[in-house]
């Protein structure tokens, strides 16, 4: 008999979509919950529901049993169980509930057979974003549109790795026929690769790396250590000439490295990279998340953060070096014999 979605293990990675005015949540709790739906809505607001399933995850080799609610608009929400519980959702954080010790009963207690799912969030073009760039973690089942404010453009957000487990993606079809075919991925780190100059006394980015360290995608380390977040537009107006200053030694280096046009953002501390198509764009978003730096999405276009106080050698470099890589891959991928049939 097939597993259902709620009573698989989960080992795929779980992406937050989150910035602005969306957060998320993630409830912790033991493994009597395994398949149960907790809903919560918006304080005061009983008619706006969202509810996801509690899933059992394997992250680094720990049994974890969460509910996920990826994309949450801010506000104060309360939990529809006995007690219940009160939480506050910022844009661009994540909040968390330990009910691992707690004698919490959920109403009405509903087994899902299905994906977990929310009511209401936002728009279906975030939601299909969390779903092509991790197939399964979420699906749009109707309902209200709490928190949409309708109409125009879609707003942005940056999207920020939950959890990581290589086991998943060493599997995963869309990535480098290397990793498909069994080759294994280390989790060294490679030396930083040194710092080269034109006779201008400009740097060569085009001229930095003959290789690259495993794709974090897969197992590999990732290229940061910390989460390179982006930087608030405060901090950018009150020092725009050396904004300015790191801006342009970004977009330089990522037209030497890829060819790729790179855009202009009209949200202060982000730069734009320009992608051929949304397939493209997509594919790098993933792997650029897992290396623990911020990006969102518009289109065909990815924006990476950026800052006046981005040092050449560790910020900038970062940002430049995390789309080098990603680019690298994305092109053994597509040229991949397997993925032009037909």
């Amino acid at each position: 008999m097939a597993e259902t979605y709620s009573e698989r293990v989960h080992t795929e990675n779980a992406v937050l979509d989150i910035g602005e005015d969306i957060g998320a949540l993630v409830i912790y709790t033991g493994h009597e919950m395994l398949g149960n739906e907790i809903e919560v809505c918006p304080k005061g607001n009983h008619t706006q529901k969202i509810h996801t399933a509690v899933l059992e995850r394997k992250i680094n080799r720990r049994t974890l049993f969460a509910a996920l609610f990826l994309e949450l608009p801010e506000g104060d929400y309360i939990t529809l169980t006995t007690p219940s519980s009160e939480i506050t959702i910022i844009g661009g954080q994540v909040a968390e509930l330990d009910w691992q010790a707690s004698n919490v009963i959920i109403h009405p207690k509903i087994p899902s057979n299905s994906h977990p799912h929310q009511h209401g969030i936002g728009s279906s073009q975030r939601l299909a974003e969390v779903s092509t760039t991790y197939p399964g973690d979420q699906v749009q089942q109707g309902g209200g549109k709490l928190g949409d404010k309708g109409g125009g453009k879609p707003r942005p957000y940056y999207t920020r790795p939950l959890q990581a487990d290589p086991s998943y993606s060493r599997g995963d079809p869309d990535l480098p026929p290397r990793y498909r075919n069994g080759k294994v991925v280390s989790a060294a780190p490679m030396g930083t690769a040194p710092m080269r100059y034109t006779e201008e006394g400009q740097v060569a980015w085009n001229e930095m790396w003959t290789d690259f360290c495993d794709l974090a995608l897969a197992g590999g380390p990732p290229h940061r250590d910390t989460l390179l977040e982006p930087v608030p537009p405060d901090d950018v107006k009150a020092d725009l000439e050396n904004y300015e200053r790191v801006i342009s030694e970004i977009e330089r280096g990522w037209r030497l490295i890829t060819g790729l046009p790179t855009v202009r953002s009209e949200k202060l501390g982000w730069v734009g990279l320009q992608c051929k198509d949304e397939e493209m764009a997509l594919w790098i978003l993933r792997a650029i998340v897992v290396e623990n730096v911020c990006v969102r999405r518009e289109g065909n276009v990815l924006y990476l953060p950026a800052g006046p106080a981005f040092r050449l050698d560790k910020e900038i470099k970062n940002v430049i070096t995390v789309v080098a890589k990603t680019h690298h891959y994305w092109t053994e991928h597509i040229l991949d014999p397997s993925l032009r049939s037909g």
